[in-house]
Order: C-alpha cells, then sequence, then structure tokens
C-alpha cells in the first residue's frame, strides 16, 4: 500500500462486524522501518456512536492528518503517532468534547511551513517557505473537551522550541507557553512568550521566566541536537521505537541572520 508518499508492507487485519460493532483489532503492517500495530472500533449499539484508536505505533501522511484536524498544511513529512483515545457522539462538537486519552505526534526531518511559526512566535520571524527541522515532538493529554498538552517541541539549525499548554478543542483557543531558544553558533538566545487567543489568530507576548522577570538570557551552548532530539522523541513516542533523525554538519551561523531571528521573536527592538 502507498498512501501520499508513505509505503507499508504485510499489511493485515482481524475484522469482526456484529450488533452494531465493527472491530479492526489488530492492524499490523510494516512501513518506515517499522513493526505498526494499531486498533480501531466503531460501535453504534448504544445511544451515541462510539469510536475508540489505539496505535503502538503507526506512520500516516501529515497531509491526511492536517486535514482530518481541518489546519493548514504547516507541516511537511511523515507523522508517527501513538496511543489511545476514544470520543462518542452524533457529530464532530460531540465527540470533541467526549474526547479522552492520550496521543504523541512526532515527525523527524520534515518541515514547519514560516506561516505557522509567525502564527505563534510572532510575524517578524524571518523565515520564508519551509524551515527544515530536525525533530518534531507532541504529547497530548485530552479530557473535558480539552487539550493539556504537556510536551511540545522542535529541532532546526538555528531554532530550539518548548512548550506546554492547553487547547480548548470546540473554539481552538489556545493558552500555551513558548520557550524559544536561537543558537549563536556554540552560545544562545532564548526567552518565554505566552500565546492566547484562537489558533487562526493567537496573540502573543512576553512571558516571565522563573524568577518574575521579562527578558532574554544569552549564553550556554545550543545543546546537542542529537541528545535533545532523542528526549523530545522519546516522550512524543511514549517509548516506542522510531527512527532517529538524520545528523547534518552545522553550518557557521550569519550574525545578520541570527539577529533578524532575535528582533522576530520581540527579543530585541
Amino acid at each position: 500500500m502507498n498512501w501520499q508518499g508513505v509505503a507499508w508492507s504485510q499489511v493485515q487485519t482481524h475484522v469482526v462486524l456484529g450488533n452494531g460493532r465493527l472491530a479492526l483489532d489488530p492492524i499490523h503492517a510494516v512501513g518506515n522501518g517499522q513493526q505498526q500495530v494499531a486498533r480501531l472500533v466503531y460501535d453504534i449499539s448504544g445511544p451515541q456512536p462510539v469510536v475508540e484508536a489505539s496505535a503502538r505505533s503507526i506512520f500516516l501522511p501529515l497531509a491526511v492528518v492536517q486535514a482530518w484536524m481541518h489546519v493548514a498544511p504547516d507541516m511537511h513529512g511523515t507523522v508517527q503517532l501513538v496511543g489511545a483515545v476514544s470520543a462518542q457522539g452524533e457529530n464532530a462538537q460531540q465527540r470533541s468534547n467526549t474526547l479522552a486519552g492520550h496521543l504523541g505526534a512526532s515527525v523527524v526531518d520534515g518541515s514547519v511551513g514560516s506561516t505557522l511559526l509567525r502564527r505563534m512566535l510572532g510575524p517578524q520571524v524571518p523565515v520564508k517557505g519551509q524551515m527544515p527541522i530536525r525533530c518534531f515532538g507532541l504529547h497530548t493529554q485530552f479530557a473535558n473537551g480539552v487539550a493539556h498538552i504537556d510536551q511540545l517541541g522542535l529541532e532546526s539549525d538555528f531554532l530550539h522550541l518548548r512548550g506546554q499548554g492547553t487547547v480548548t478543542l470546540a473554539t481552538h483557543e489556545l493558552n500555551m507557553q513558548l520557550a524559544p531558544q536561537v543558537l549563536l553558533g556554540g552560545a544562545s538566545a532564548s526567552s518565554s512568550l505566552h500565546v492566547t487567543g484562537a489558533w487562526n489568530n493567537p496573540q502573543v507576548s512576553m512571558a516571565a521566566a522563573g524568577d518574575g522577570r521579562f527578558g532574554i538570557t544569552i549564553g550556554g551552548g545550543g545543546g546537542d541536537d542529537a541528545t535533545s532530539c532523542t528526549a523530545l522523541l522519546a516522550a512524543a513516542r511514549e517509548g516506542a521505537d522510531g527512527p532517529a533523525p538524520t545528523t547534518v554538519a552545522k553550518k557557521a551561523s550569519r550574525e545578520e541572520k541570527i539577529m533578524n531571528m532575535l528582533h522576530g521573536l520581540g527579543l530585541f527592538r
């Protein structure tokens, strides 16, 4: 099977249909060099339809997942999903209000669009088109109509990002704490941002650091990219196996580009 650039072999499942219940359990496949296992149940025997899905793990085209979520295709690549979720209801609103469970999503050697970066980090971020990323990781718990993001992160040649917060599923209202880190050769510059408002029109402001002060921290190494990606991906994959990002030799940073990024993140005016 091949779907939008993602291929699987040895695909097999066991299907049971009866009494208003359809179960595909288990679903097995091999792809991206990994064994993939999932389960899907659709039950209409009760007062409301119930959907249950679990994966450990599956790889899907990122464009398809973004279409399911009704968000713009700002990221490119193949996403690895791990977790278990359930929902019930006759329509999308009811299902979002009853969504429960946990889900991890990760991408290696993908890219993120400048539109998304500017929306989340500020309109002056000096990135055009797609910015290559070594890794992206997200882990979320769902309950009472809210997505509780306990980890969000990405790594690129000159930008590292970590964050956490909540998204109200019915309104797409954000309440996120983000910590962008701009790499300055062997050192770095970082600050804290607070993102609120709707997903399609977020409001970005400076946030207080752990000591209660607002500002920018300059100094310290940018960290080992391989090590930081490993920790980020392990949390997003809930311990499941997955591909490692390609190691790319770092290029010497250009002062003008770095300062533009700092201005774009609102760290300097």
